[in-house]
């Protein structure tokens, strides 16, 4: 579906029913020297991850969060500009949480027992949101244009994998579980092995390439608040442990119950 535009000022009818007649004024105050064509560029267009206004909330100068509105097919939407303490690179915003998840690792080991469970959660949820935003847009874009010989791409697919089982596993214990604190410590563990690969090799491969790391991390930033928003699907992961539940005692922990273990006869 295209623009629909009102014949008598030549507003998109969509413009007019996200801000009204007084946000039609503050809007064009601040970007009186744009033309709607200036709007509708092919970028825009291609950013397929934006978050569309539904509410009748007014422009004001004050909305530094936001750049200028841009109609797409019909709706009309913000797309998040970089600011002094925001960046749009997307490796760079890959990084930052990276840094975040670390210090939350950081915390879990030095937390006592009560404020553990907390943690854990903040932890799988910035996981599941990092996850997502990679391999719906990161890692596809960087597959497409690195000659990955050393299969780095695979490798990470495969890290995401093992993270993914763990955390729906740690979805679905309480917390007061025997192994519930050593799974996140292996969760931990892997992620860090993770982070280790990804900044050591598949970023600076990325680097190389002529991907346009700003307008990548705006789709980023786009999907991330998305999901912040609606929540997370539930991936293939998820989906495994919904059904198969999970395992219980662990084989060597089963086992134990009825070796007869060999023990060395003491001196006499």
């Amino acid at each position: 579906m295209g623009l629909a535009w009102k014949r008598s000022s030549g507003i998109p009818i969509a413009f007019n029913r996200a801000y009204g007649k007084t946000g039609h004024a503050q809007f064009f105050h601040r970007w009186a020297h744009r033309t709607w064509s200036d709007y509708i560029s092919s970028d825009h267009r291609d950013a397929a991850l934006v978050r569309v206004l539904t509410s009748s909330r007014e422009v004001t100068p004050n909305d530094s969060k936001y750049a200028e509105p841009v109609a797409i097919h019909g709706h009309c939407v913000r797309e998040i500009m970089p600011t002094k303490d925001k960046t749009t690179d997307a490796i760079a915003m890959l990084k930052e949480d990276h840094e975040k998840v670390k210090e939350l690792f950081d915390k879990f080991e030095t937390n006592g027992s009560a404020g553990k469970a907390k943690v854990v959660s903040e932890v799988l949820m910035k996981l599941k949101l990092h996850a997502t935003v990679e391999e719906e847009l990161f890692y596809p874009a960087v597959r497409q244009n690195i000659e990955d010989e050393e299969g780095i791409m695979d490798e990470a697919d495969e890290e995401h994998h093992v993270a993914k089982v763990l955390i729906a596993e740690l979805e679905k214990m309480r917390g007061d579980e025997d192994h519930w604190e050593a799974k996140f410590m292996v969760l931990a563990e892997n992620v860090r092995h993770h982070i280790k690969e990804e900044e050591g090799k598949l970023f600076k491969e990325a680097r190389k390439t002529d991907i346009d790391f700003d307008v990548l991390g705006r789709q980023m930033a786009h999907l991330k608040q998305k999901l912040m928003q609606e929540g997370v699907p539930p991936d293939a992961e998820a989906k495994m442990i919904a059904k198969c539940g999970l395992r219980g005692d662990s084989p060597a922990r089963n086992a134990q119950k009825k070796l007869q273990v060999p023990l060395k006869r003491k001196a006499s």
